[in-house]
């Protein structure tokens, strides 16, 4: 919901809220992803955050960065098959109540999804309740930025360089 206050709260100073993700190669050529959570979740995400691994039969076993409120693994996630995905909040004016919850969207995109194309359909066919930015990243060095509302998709493909990062 905090996303969508842009409609009602059109003063809302968004300036202050921010996080960042780097995508680069460690020292082997692996591709790494990092993450700064820039956002003022108080006394419930900066207290009780967690690494929390999830493994259930005949889905991937995921990685996910857990808090108090937090369901499923979403905000920063990695998986047992290479994917990685940081989940970035943008406000909007958008709320469509027939699109899907951003938590549980994650979900089945990680857990139904295993490839760049796979994910890009998945994308293009599901809606969400209001914007975001998912940042993916594959082990092949494939990058996905997207911009997602329940109307829209703007969607940058990326490769990995073999020196320095992509920043988002």
């Amino acid at each position: 919901i905090i996303s969508v206050l842009s409609k009602w709260v059109p003063t809302l100073n968004k300036g202050v809220l921010g996080c960042s993700s780097f995508i680069g190669r460690n020292a082997q050529g692996e591709v790494i992803h990092g993450r700064l959570l820039d956002f003022p979740l108080h006394q419930s995400f900066d207290l009780n955050e967690r690494a929390v691994t999830y493994k259930i039969d005949n889905l991937p076993v995921i990685v996910g960065l857990g808090a108090t409120g937090i369901p499923y693994p979403s905000i920063s996630l990695m998986t047992d098959y290479g994917m990685t995905l940081a989940l970035h909040q943008k406000f909007t004016d958008i709320f469509d109540p027939k699109g899907m919850p951003i938590f549980e969207y994650i979900f089945k995109l990680v857990t139904e999804c295993r490839t760049e194309d796979e994910v890009l359909e998945f994308i293009r066919r599901h809606k969400t309740i209001t914007t975001w930015c998912l940042n993916i990243s594959f082990a092949s060095g494939k990058v996905i930025s997207a911009d997602i509302d329940s109307h829209n998709h703007y969607i940058k493909e990326f490769v990995v360089p073999e020196n320095g990062f992509l920043y988002f």
